[in-house]
């Protein structure tokens, strides 16, 4: 008798989680909830403003260095 009491609340349980997930779903963008804060559509765009700033950095310290950006048995030229 125990075990089915206990399953019954477990089953209930269930029902209720995913009820909760397909009312989150169903009512996300009533609450104003959205994927991400991405305001670019263009994929392509979105990456290339990720990573710009990164890339000069890393573009200017390897033209600094010889083409290297860990350069390794150097020595500098004073």
């Amino acid at each position: 008798m125990k075990k089915q009491g206990q399953i019954t609340i477990f089953i209930i349980l269930a029902i209720l989680v995913v009820v909760a997930f397909i009312l989150f779903f169903m009512f996300k963008d009533s609450l104003g909830i959205t994927g991400g804060s991405a305001t670019e559509t263009n994929p392509q765009r979105y990456i290339e403003l990720c990573v710009e700033e990164d890339m000069r950095t890393a573009i200017n310290t390897s033209l600094a260095q010889g083409g290297f950006l860990e350069p390794k048995d150097y020595k500098l030229h004073m």
